[in-house]
């Protein structure tokens, strides 16, 4: 092969490239490679050029078969692509978002910067089971679809929310903002997967804590109503009769006054029944309720309180069963415990058909005591007793007997200052048992 110095040689912007190519092709016959030329201004470029070694078909000599063309506007392009890449990925690195670029078709993962890959186990080159354009990213399919359409209509989405799976299959509620790229000559999508899992557990919480509110306040809306209508009823009653002995107080024999006086009594029990509950759950919330815990013989106290509520409510029958062989002692309160088993019975003989019966039973069990308060009432349906010891709730069964709805709330706090318990035993019409335990000694 000629080796003078001939237009090949000359073509090129150094000589020993021209000596280099020479020698290759002499080795393989067939060369390609991008090399620096000269132009017939003085300037130069990059050009492909293709070297393969063939015989001269006028003499049989050796020559090269040269074709060459110039790449330098697309090297610009690619080196331009590739800087602009870079920057790209250098701005991404710094923000403090996961980010992602992926292949809108396929879903390949080409970048990730360093947060995606520490929180969702993106990688770049990653077979894109991880990409936002993943069908196996999305617990919801169709929301994969819906924000691929938002993508190709707008070029830019933000804040799409949806819910995701990591690698371990875990569900996160994330926020997608996206674009349409072209990355290194690719189409993609750049997108940020920020898990808000944490706001919307907040945002749960706060709604909760709000609906909760919301029904506090229409409970006590209804709660002022009903202690406006249960202290308007007895002073009524009691306006009533005082009236009608006012004006013709020849005409009642003594049997008459003493049924009217008894009336008059147990509204007025009622009234301070009321008044006290309200005065003691306000002091609960306003925490001004200390317990004295003196030894209390629960017997006589439950004596006492069955011979008053005997006398205001001389047509119920209201039994007290002692089991245990001595008077039983217990460290507490005693206005806090009389306050207790009061409105127990009061709510025995209210929900009873005609305030027939009563039972209360005491029993000691190991180190506690347990004291039931039985009737057989209109009951308390499944659905609504662990709503039952709700301040200002109320059972649908209850409708047309008076009440407010803070005694059985009151009683439950009160018996768990004594460090105690209350369980109710209950169906619809079939009555309602409440077991309160307390235990003997108070722990230190």
């Amino acid at each position: 092969m000629p080796q003078a110095d001939d237009a090949f040689a000359a073509n090129l912007h150094s000589p020993a490239i021209a000596r280099e190519l020479r020698t290759a092709v002499s080795e393989s016959r067939s060369v390609r490679r991008i090399v620096e030329v000269n132009l017939a201004d003085g300037s130069t470029t990059r050009h492909q050029m293709q070297l393969v070694e063939v015989a001269d078909p006028a003499t049989g000599d050796q020559a090269l078969l040269v074709s060459q063309h110039d790449v330098g506007d697309r090297e610009k392009l690619l080196q331009l692509q590739r800087e602009r890449s870079e920057e790209l990925q250098s701005i991404l690195d710094a923000l403090p978002l996961p980010m992602v670029i992926s292949e809108l078709e396929g879903g390949r993962i080409r970048y990730a910067n360093r947060l995606a890959i520490e929180l969702y186990g993106m990688w770049l080159g990653s077979s894109g089971d991880m990409s936002p354009v993943s069908l196996g990213l999305y617990e919801k399919p169709e929301d994969r679809a819906r924000f691929l359409d938002l993508l190709q209509l707008q070029g830019m989405v933000s804040d799409f929310q949806t819910v995701l799976r990591d690698r371990q299959q875990q569900r996160f509620d994330a926020s997608l903002t996206g674009c349409l790229v072209d990355y290194r000559g690719i189409p993609s999508i750049l997108v940020s997967v920020l898990n808000i899992s944490h706001i919307r557990e907040r945002e749960r919480s706060l709604e909760a804590t709000l609906q909760h509110e919301r029904e506090l306040m229409e409970m006590q809306r209804r709660f002022v109503s009903m202690v406006s209508h249960e202290y308007r009823t007895p002073l009524a009653v009691i306006d009533g009769i005082a009236q009608r002995i006012l004006r013709s107080p020849g005409q009642f024999t003594c049997d008459m006054l003493h049924e009217r006086v008894q009336r008059v009594r147990d509204m007025v029990a009622h009234m301070v029944t009321l008044a006290d509950s309200v005065l003691t759950l306000n002091r609960l919330e306003s925490d001004q309720i200390r317990v004295e815990h003196v030894p209390v013989r629960l017997l006589p106290l439950l004596s006492e309180l069955v011979e008053l509520n005997q006398a205001i409510y001389p047509d119920c029958h209201i039994e007290l069963d002692a089991q245990a062989e001595v008077a039983l002692q217990v460290e507490g309160d005693v206005e806090l415990l009389r306050l207790i088993f009061s409105n127990l019975i009061n709510n025995a003989i209210k929900y009873s058909p005609r305030w027939q019966r009563v039972a209360l039973t005491l029993r000691q069990e190991g180190d506690t005591v347990k004291i039931s308060v039985r009737d057989w009432g209109v009951g308390v349906p499944e659905s609504e007793q662990g709503r039952l010891f709700t301040r200002f709730f109320r059972a649908s069964t209850a409708q047309g007997i008076p009440g407010c709805g803070i005694g059985l709330a009151l009683v439950k706090e009160l018996v768990q200052m004594h460090h105690g318990t209350i369980e109710l035993e209950s169906s619809e019409g079939n009555g309602a048992m409440f077991t309160v335990t307390l235990p003997l000694r108070q722990p230190d």
